[in-house]
């Protein structure tokens, strides 16, 4: 999955000054088929942590932000600004 978000990115929010951190991982699971509760199994945290995310319940902590990094092979700050 290496550098799909930034793809995302670039082809669905050119003009938004800011992206939810939640649509991004959303649209990375749909493109990967990789359901919630295999994707959390795959980076080792609760399901509910990655199911809630995308819905705006959860916001993005700092070990979801290195994880997410480690897993889509990316920087971990990444995912940091776009909680901002």
């Amino acid at each position: 999955m290496s550098g799909g978000p930034r793809r995302y990115l670039d082809n669905h929010f050119r003009l938004q000054s800011s992206v939810h951190p939640g649509e991004i991982l959303k649209a990375e699971l749909e493109e990967g088929g990789a359901s919630p509760a295999s994707s959390a199994r795959q980076i080792g945290v609760p399901a509910n942590r990655i199911s809630q995310i995308p819905s705006g319940k959860c916001a993005v902590t700092g070990d979801s932000s290195l994880r997410f990094g480690h897993w889509f092979g990316m920087d971990p700050q990444f995912w940091l600004n776009l909680q901002t």
